[in-house]
């Protein structure tokens, strides 16, 4: 990982859940959840208030951009 103030927690559910944390040092910036249909949820930190955006790709524009 390229940036070293960015902090990443991954946290199993009880129902197959998976969440992940972000924070740059004790800034929340959000939350991911992916339950166990693979569903996801994006949730914005309490004090971040700057725009989400998510975007699809399909798995030819993934395997492009993955080097």
């Amino acid at each position: 990982m390229k940036d070293q103030t960015l902090n990443v927690i991954y946290h199993r559910g009880d129902d197959g859940q998976l969440y992940v944390f972000l924070y740059r040092g004790k800034f929340h910036i959000c939350t991911v959840e992916v339950n166990s249909f693979n569903c996801m949820k994006v949730i914005r930190g309490v004090e971040n208030n700057s725009p989400i955006f998510v975007k699809y790709l399909s798995a030819e524009a993934l395997q492009e951009e993955t080097p």
